[in-house]
């Protein structure tokens, strides 16, 4: 309930944001540009509708994880840009059609500019939707963690968001019309009103397409404007909707989970049996598998084919590019080596976190690469996910041979916990006391994260902690890095300097680059990425966009030493050649550093700090 309480608040202060701002005036003018009264509500649904629409049949769809947020703001500025000129220009409009062979389709556009057509309206308000779904940290949010961890929560999020949002412009629009609702002139469609408001569609159009709007909003805000996504960040603080748990927090919830529904030990019961039936933590139906896509190791399964076989199945939620993920996986290889040929089959479920690893390649090649041999496919569209409730990378359900879930474990650890759980429900489901093998594996060279650790996962795209022009943390026990780039974040493009001091759990840039909604990209040859953080181990997730890149890695102001250097490191430098996580720095122990990575070439794509 807090979620929606925000969402719609969020929604009506998106309205008030620098970013939305410049396209007032656009809403309000065309409200006023013909006789029809139902205008006002027919644009501002239209815009609505265009928001909603374009998060779920675009930025939430797989099939086009690729394109750019930028190119959709671009088709925008030109649609509006277009409509604009057919204000101004009807006549030349209409011959160009002629030439281009529209006139059979009766050219949407010049028919919007006459007697100011409802197609028109909704057409611009159509276009629209674009530039708005960028300026509120609420709405990233419900896109970015919310939705596709739990789609039911984030759909109505949405919905309710788009709500607040319509308010406010309904408000503005309608009101509007009230005020001038005795004046005439700006009915008639051939009036200088008509051709002001196709100007005014113009500057808009072309400030949408060159990115000239996102100056405008920086200009307003070094003016002095209230910037209201800082007070719907405050908002936001409250609602720790995240979905990252670490450390303590992830030991309180295993803790927690440990302790219900344990059984009643019985005196007949063996020492190792009596330890599991305490760990035993759940006890209710399996959900089935939804939609499994690209099975890897494995034809395609079921668990309704699984407990026919009479098997014990660990349900694994992982991604390639988590570290946290990555270090449970030799203890996983351990367990499946061990106990396959005794009953039990691991199923690793795929719920990518990045756009890159929902590819199936990318996940083969990891597959191969951490020598993974149990059967895993991918949930690129988080059904799986969804059906269980998950909410964390790594997570782990155990079924035994009834379909029943037994057993629940989030993040890492708990090995020991884990294979003792496997060993009862493997001898529960033979039907014996004693296991094929007592051998028992040693967990000890599975590596753990570092205790005391200062600074937390931190996210380089918009569509994580951006606000105002700063990335901020979205609670402070979160322990995000800062950027703090005197320049703006831009997502059509900037060039970058390195501010003149900086301290704990702050980063920067230096040269040219580019934010979108997950990354950051490179955009000229001698550019660089620096951080100041707290802890044993520094890794960043990065790719390439055109060809790999060498990069010169450098601690406290000199090219890192062997004994710092990360296990990816060759004389202090990495290629950036695949998409994948990269290991930059290890310590001994959790230490306070200065790392810099210096990129010899354009075209670096980087997603996400991650420490040990």
């Amino acid at each position: 309930m807090e979620l929606y309480i925000i969402s719609f608040l969020a929604g009506m202060l998106t309205v008030l944001t620098p970013c939305v701002l410049p396209v007032l005036p656009v809403i309000l003018g065309g409200s006023l540009s013909g006789q029809d009264r139902w205008r006002p509500l027919i644009i501002t649904s239209s815009l609505i509708v265009s928001i909603f629409a374009f998060t779920f049949f675009l930025k939430a769809s797989t099939a086009l994880i690729d394109i750019p947020p930028s190119f959709w703001t671009t088709i925008a500025g030109g649609i509006v840009l277009l409509f604009g000129l057919t204000l101004v220009f009807p006549d030349t409009w209409s011959s160009i059609s002629q030439k281009l062979g529209l006139t059979k389709s009766e050219g949407l556009l010049q028919k919007a500019s006459q007697q100011g057509g409802k197609k028109g309206m909704v057409f611009l308000g159509v276009a629209l939707g674009p530039v708005f779904a960028s300026c509120s940290p609420t709405y990233a949010l419900i896109l970015a963690v919310v939705l596709p961890q739990n789609f039911a929560m984030g759909f109505w999020a949405m919905i309710v968001y788009c709500l607040g949002l319509f308010v406010p412009l309904f408000l503005i629009a309608y009101g509007g019309r009230k005020v001038l609702g005795g004046f005439r002139w700006f009915a008639n469609p051939t009036s200088w009103f008509r051709k002001g408001l196709g100007i005014l569609l113009i500057v808009v159009g072309i400030a949408v397409f060159t990115g000239l709007d996102k100056k405008a909003e920086e200009a307003l805000l070094n003016q002095g404007y209230i910037d209201f996504t800082k007070i719907e960040q405050q908002l936001l603080e409250s609602y720790e909707g995240a979905f990252d748990v670490e450390d303590e927090e992830m030991e309180m919830i295993n803790e927690m989970a440990k302790n219900q529904d344990a059984k009643m030990m019985e005196e007949n019961v063996s020492e190792e049996d009596q330890r599991a039936l305490q760990l035993l933590n759940q006890n209710y139906p399996a959900p089935e598998l939804v939609n499994p896509q690209n099975w890897i190791n494995s034809d395609a399964l079921t668990l309704a084919q699984l407990q026919a076989e009479n098997k014990v199945v660990v349900i694994d939620f992982w991604t390639y590019s988590c570290i946290n993920c990555i270090r449970t996986l030799p203890a996983l290889r351990a367990l499946h080596d061990s106990y396959a040929d005794q009953g039990l089959v691991i199923l690793g479920v795929h719920a990518p976190e990045f756009a890159f690893e929902r590819r199936l390649e990318n996940v083969q090649n990891k597959v191969a690469e951490y020598q993974l041999e149990y059967p895993i496919f991918l949930d690129n569209d988080f059904e799986t996910w969804r059906a269980y409730e998950n909410r964390y990378w790594p997570a782990k359900y155990i079924i035994d041979a009834d379909g029943q879930v037994r057993y629940t474990h989030f993040g890492e650890g708990a090995y020991e916990e884990t294979e003792e759980v496997i060993r009862y429900l493997l001898k529960e489901a033979n039907g014996s006391d004693e296991m094929a093998s007592s051998d028992m594996i040693d967990f000890s060279v599975v590596e753990s994260p570092s205790r005391g650790v200062g600074t937390g996962e931190t996210y380089l795209g918009t569509q994580r902690h951006v606000v105002g022009g700063t990335l901020e943390a979205k609670s402070p026990k979160n322990r995000q890095a800062v950027f703090v780039s005197p320049e703006p974040v831009s997502e059509e493009g900037e060039r970058y300097s390195q501010p003149e001091s900086v301290s704990i759990n702050q980063w920067w840039l230096t040269g040219d680059w580019q934010f979108d909604g997950e990354k950051i990209v490179s955009q000229s040859q001698q550019a660089s990425l620096g951080i100041v953080y707290e802890a044993a181990q520094a890794n960043l997730v990065m790719g390439f966009t055109n060809e790999p890149v060498d990069v010169e890695i450098w601690l406290d102001g000199e090219q890192i030493p062997a004994d710092d250097a990360g296990r990816m490191l060759e004389d202090g430098q990495v290629s950036v050649d695949d998409f994948q996580l990269y290991y930059l720095s290890e310590h001994p122990q959790v230490e306070e550093h200065t790392l810099e990575l210096r990129f010899n070439g354009e075209g670096v794509e980087a997603y996400a700090w991650t420490f040990g």
